[in-house]
């Protein structure tokens, strides 16, 4: 709770000073995106080619689904018959993720409609007759065979055995696919709790309690509560009580989870149709309690017919924006794109979008299209209104870091995974998201904003497999790859003491070994103090007896004015792999006086029960 506070604290005093003002071009046009013709429904980003920028993948309700290429320079081809995704149906969500780990991402359509069954399309990767990326049906084989009118999805590894599940909100009973590996599936929503009579639409994946087990918030359009799944961490989910303060009831439909005010704790939104406003459920730090701010917020949005949405930080600033689409009536309200302002309150900003924003709107999500550290914003319309893509410009000074995830031990997309970066002006987290809203997708890889930050002074990933990795020495505006590992261990280290060091015949010299590692290198271990007690500690953190001779060796003094028959020393070290995930460890270690080979009690500055107390056992020489 003290550190809690401390965070609040820290965020809330770390507000920009003045906010720049919003900047987006419509690129729509030239970028080939618009699809006028018919109803676009979800919009699901993903790189499905693997070559380093964001493609995208559209959902109609008739004629075939869209896969947009990533051409760069703000161009799209349209690929859905030379790869193979083009279905026809009605189309209504839609999330990629490496569903069975072999390095591209594979995708899930959901569809409308009561006898329609949703389709899973396997990347096949590159066997097309060209050389290119090909996707083929095997929604049977997979055994993705309930049919039911489904409305939106999100990937999650909800047992975390490293495989992603897919969670469906449908008609009648929500759906979720247990992946049992060789992309088998098996529907076990009864089995593992999640019973949701109603007409759930959208649902997100987050953990909003941080235990390391991913929940699922849903919205739901039966006037009955949202709901809130709590993964009980052994393969059952227990729905949270309404007392919790998730209780809002009205014709719901998107959700989406993230951290507004920077408390390192997931919040929640949820969408409504009008006459009942949308609701900001603030999580107040357990993930069990929640009180609805959208009133003090400033994001109601009462005439609104929400219907999707999604998160990004659109300045840079370090404050989490979202966007809300607003459709299916004459008389709904215009969409929003809503702009943190770092107080616990969002200014609209409907009016900073080229076009205008009073549209049908359907599906929302964000990506960096042009990978230069900023998301650009993707949004999907009625039939008769085209589908937006609006390129940010918006003018800032603010750093950035991007931070795309390969799991090793956890699914190999990353998906669940918690991202907390910690700068010298506060800390934040958000999550690599399955999907969100209603059925759309924002991309993979991790975009943060920094603010007026001048370093990062740490990245801290918790993976789905229970692995926290930190990164240190992060560099700003740069997209960094990041490879899950297990940092260095230093629990078994020790320091040998290997001869005495001439001509100085009192000196031993010494070396820290035994940290052990994930990777072919072994880990860098570098001596950052070395001490006798508190009170002898000297100049750059060593004590007058020892010199550093680099790295993990160090010359000690074992006696001093012929006093005693040796020294006991600690020293304090910090071991780092290539991959930047370090440990730091602490050993003790007996320097004895030549000519003996025992360290005499009573003799020492830290004798040697005392090394026992710390459970550190003394080496003698």
């Amino acid at each position: 709770m003290i550190r809690r506070i401390a965070v609040a604290l820290l965020a809330f005093a770390g507000t920009a000073a003045a906010q720049p003002a919003a900047n987006f071009t419509d690129i729509t046009d030239s970028a080939g995106v618009a699809f006028t013709d018919e109803l676009t429904e979800s919009v699901c980003w993903g790189d499905y080619d693997n070559d380093g920028d964001p493609d995208v993948y559209l959902t109609h309700q008739t004629g075939t689904n869209s896969l947009l290429r990533n051409e760069g320079g703000g161009q799209f081809s349209d690929v859905s018959a030379s790869v193979g995704v083009g279905r026809v149906g009605w189309g209504v969500g839609c999330a990629f993720g490496d569903l069975d780990n072999d390095g591209d991402l594979d995708l899930y359509v959901v569809q409308f409609g009561g006898v329609s069954l949703d389709i899973l399309l396997r990347n096949e990767g590159r066997v097309g007759p060209d050389g290119g990326f090909v996707f083929s049906d095997i929604s049977e084989q997979a055994g993705i065979t309930v049919a039911r009118s489904s409305r939106g999805v999100t990937l999650l590894d909800y047992d975390r055995d490293g495989l992603l599940d897919i969670f469906v909100n449908a008609i009648g009973l929500d759906l979720v696919y247990h992946n049992l590996g060789g992309l088998r599936f098996e529907e076990v929503a009864a089995e593992v709790g999640v019973v949701s009579p109603g007409l759930g639409v959208g649902a997100v994946a987050t953990d909003v309690n941080n235990d390391g087990w991913i929940d699922v918030f849903t919205g739901n359009r039966s006037f009955a509560p949202n709901l809130l799944f709590i993964n009980q961490g052994d393969g059952q989910f227990v729905p949270l009580p309404t007392s919790s303060g998730i209780d809002r009831v009205g014709l719901g439909m998107g959700v989406h989870s993230f951290d507004f005010d920077n408390d390192l704790d997931l919040d929640l939104y949820w969408t409504v149709w009008p006459g009942v406003a949308n609701a900001l459920y603030e999580n107040l730090g357990d993930g069990s309690t929640y009180q609805d701010i959208a009133s003090s917020s400033g994001t109601e949005d009462r005439p609104g017919w929400g219907i999707s949405n999604n998160t990004g930080d659109i300045d840079n600033d370090g404050w989490e924006d979202f966007f809300v689409t607003n459709g299916f009536s004459d008389t709904t309200g215009p969409n929003i794109l809503f702009r943190n302002n770092a107080d616990a309150t969002f200014s609209n900003l409907q009016n900073a979008l080229p076009g205008g924003l009073d549209f049908d709107g359907r599906g929302a999500a964000f990506a960096d299209v042009d990978n230069d550290g900023d998301v650009d914003l993707l949004v999907t319309a009625d039939a008769g209104e085209s589908s937006r893509l609006w390129r940010n410009d918006t003018p800032t000074s603010n750093g950035w870091i991007t931070l795309a995830l390969t799991g090793r031990e956890s699914n190999r997309s990353g998906i669940g995974a918690r991202i907390e970066v910690e700068t010298d002006l506060r800390a934040t987290v958000k999550e690599v998201s399955g999907g969100a809203g209603r059925g759309s997708q924002n991309d993979l890889p991790v975009e943060f904003g920094l603010g007026e930050a001048s370093e990062v002074k740490r990245v801290t990933i918790f993976w789905p497999s229970g692995i926290v990795q930190d990164l240190r020495d992060v560099g700003m505006n740069q997209r960094i790859d990041v490879v899950e590992q297990r940092p260095p261990n230093c629990d078994a280290a020790v320091a040998s003491p290997a001869r005495l060091w001439p001509p100085d015949r009192r000196m031993v010299e010494v070396e820290i070994e035994g940290v052990t590692s994930d990777t072919e290198e072994a880990a860098s271990i570098q001596i950052e103090r070395i001490l006798q007690d508190e009170r002898t500690e000297g100049q750059g953190g060593f004590c007058p007896d020892a010199r550093h001779r680099g790295g993990a060796k160090a010359l000690l003094r074992a006696e001093r004015s012929g006093r005693g028959n040796g020294r006991v020393y600690r020293i304090e070290f910090r071991a780092e792999d290539e991959f930047g995930g370090s440990c730091v460890g602490e050993v003790t270690v007996c320097a004895p006086r030549r000519g003996n080979r025992d360290c005499v009690e009573g003799a020492l500055i830290y004798d040697s029960t005392a090394c026992r107390q710390k459970r550190r056992r003394p080496l003698f020489w």
